[in-house]
């Protein structure tokens, strides 16, 4: 995916910081949402700030369908939009949330309509 409006989440940072600090232990990524508030009248994308704490317009959030270490530095995301999913919608925004429900990722995009014909994949790469 693009980064020119992918944002980690100020929430996720705090988390990274604490856990390298050892105060916690970082959850795991464990669902993705899909929304269709993540662009403007224009059909523009809305860049995130970082200080979104849910997708917006998010319509569904479900389990990941996967992950993998395709490189030692980076968690390979992978999650789905299935056929029978957000038919009739205008999906502009995804979003990854960890195992303590708090969004971590996001990113915004130009509306894409969903129709009952079309699955849309998405993976997500983490690099660290």
């Amino acid at each position: 995916m693009a980064t020119e409006n992918t944002v980690t989440t100020n929430i996720a940072r705090a988390k990274f910081a604490k856990a390298h600090k050892g105060d916690i232990t970082l959850p795991t990524i464990a669902e993705i949402a899909f929304g269709d508030g993540g662009h403007d009248l224009g059909g523009e994308p809305i860049p995130p700030t970082g200080n979104e704490t849910q997708v917006p317009g998010e319509f569904l959030r479900k389990p990941i369908d996967d992950t993998d270490l395709p490189i030692s530095t980076t968690l390979r995301i992978l999650g789905s939009l299935d056929f029978n999913e957000g038919v009739g919608k205008h999906v502009s925004a995804v979003g990854l949330y960890d195992s303590d429900g708090d969004l971590v990722a996001l990113k915004t995009f130009s509306p894409k309509i969903k129709d009952a014909d079309t699955r849309i994949e998405i993976q997500w790469d983490e690099k660290f």
